[in-house]
C-alpha cells in the first residue's frame, strides 16, 4: 500500500512542476509574463523545424497538467501554472523567423492580446480545468500570429 501512495506523490509533485516550468510560475508577480520570456527563449534556441512538434507536444502536456494542476493547487486558474502562457506564446511565434525583433513583436502582440481576453477567449477562460486555463492562451497565440503575419506579409508586399 505504501507505494502507490509514494507513486501518487511523484505524480502531483511532477505535474506541479511541469505546469510552473521547472517551479518559475511560483515568481510572485508577473508569472504568466514570466512564462511568456521562457518561451520565447526556447525558440531562440530550437532549430526552426521544431516549432510545430514542440507546440503540439506543449499543447498536449498542457491539456493533462493544467487541469491537475488546478485541482491540486485548489484554486481556479492558478497563477503559478504558466505553461499555459508558454504554449500560447509558441504559437504566437509561428510566423516569426526567429529575429530579436521579431520575436519582441510577437511576445508584445501575445500579451496584448492575452490581456484583453478577445472573443471567444472571454468565454473560454470561464472555464474549469484545462480548458480555461489554456484555452484563451491559444487564442491569444492565434490572433498574436494572425496580426503579426498579417503585418509581416503587407510590410512585404509594400517593399
Amino acid at each position: 500500500m505504501e507505494e502507490p501512495q509514494n507513486n501518487k506523490k511523484f505524480i502531483n509533485r511532477l505535474i506541479i512542476w511541469i505546469s510552473t516550468i521547472l517551479g518559475a510560475g511560483f515568481v510572485p508577480k508577473f508569472s504568466g509574463t514570466l512564462g511568456s520570456i521562457i518561451a520565447c527563449v526556447y525558440f531562440w534556441f530550437i532549430p526552426r523545424i521544431w516549432l510545430e512538434l514542440s507546440i503540439l507536444l506543449f499543447t498536449i502536456i498542457s491539456i493533462y497538467t493544467c487541469g491537475r494542476a488546478e485541482v491540486l493547487l485548489g484554486v481556479k486558474d492558478p497563477k503559478p501554472v504558466i505553461i499555459d502562457d508558454f504554449t500560447g506564446m509558441l504559437i504566437a511565434l509561428m510566423p516569426a523567423d526567429g529575429g530579436f525583433w521579431e520575436i519582441t513583436l510577437c511576445f508584445i502582440l501575445f500579451r496584448v492580446f492575452d490581456g484583453l481576453k478577445v472573443f471567444p477567449a472571454d468565454i473560454l477562460e470561464k472555464y474549469p480545468g484545462a480548458l480555461g486555463i489554456l484555452g484563451d492562451d491559444v487564442i491569444a497565440g492565434i490572433y498574436a500570429a494572425g496580426v503579426f503575419y498579417s503585418a509581416k506579409f503587407l510590410v512585404n508586399i509594400l517593399k
